[in-house]
């Protein structure tokens, strides 16, 4: 018997990968989500994104899961996935709809991890490390500038492209490995 449910369990808990139903259906069941979405077998990525995105669409439209689950089934009904996904739950489930859409935890959340990243740049010392952080940095600030309006950005000082260049300027010229391993060897 459950003494307590973890709050950090979702109430629905959408599991998109191949064979998503396999004990892990009862796991987030048990541990206090009201409703569980997964697959029975191996799902092609296409089919995945098909799905998800006909029963997010559908589930937010009528705050409806079932209706979701049902559009996930009419989006595959006719191509190699069909019948592929499982709903665990009442079929009274349902979404709470937000009366106004927000986005500001979504910027927070990718501006702190942009700062993460442009932290770690500046205070690493390892040439090949920075090297391959710095295009994870430029790719969240570029989603960021691209998402949101300049006004909205203007409360984070430092969030600007010019820090990034800085540190990609101060890196040593990369030098060409002509040496080769034995595994790299073009053996007769």
């Amino acid at each position: 018997m459950r003494k307590a449910v973890d709050p950090d369990i979702p109430i629905l808990k959408h599991n998109n990968t191949c064979s998503s139903s396999h004990g892990l259906d009862a796991m987030f069941i048990n541990a206090g989500a009201r409703a569980y979405i997964g697959t029975l077998w191996s799902v092609g990525s296409e089919s995945a994104t098909v799905a998800a995105n006909a029963f997010y669409d559908e589930a937010v439209r009528t705050g409806s899961v079932l209706d979701g689950m049902m559009a996930i089934h009419e989006a595959l009904a006719r191509g190699k996935y069909a019948n592929t996904y499982i709903y665990w739950g009442l079929h009274f489930g349902s979404l709470r709809i937000p009366e106004t859409k927000s986005d500001e935890r979504l910027l927070q959340v990718l501006v702190r991890e942009c700062f993460l990243w442009m932290k770690k740049i500046a205070a690493t010392k390892d040439a090949e490390l920075k090297r391959h952080s710095i295009p994870v940095a430029r790719f969240l600030l570029g989603v960021i500038t691209s998402s949101f309006n300049p006004e909205r950005l203007a409360k984070f000082v430092g969030l600007d492209t010019a820090v990034i260049e800085e540190e990609e300027r101060g890196l040593p010229v990369e030098v060409e490995d002509t040496l080769r391993g034995v595994d790299e060897l073009d053996l007769p």
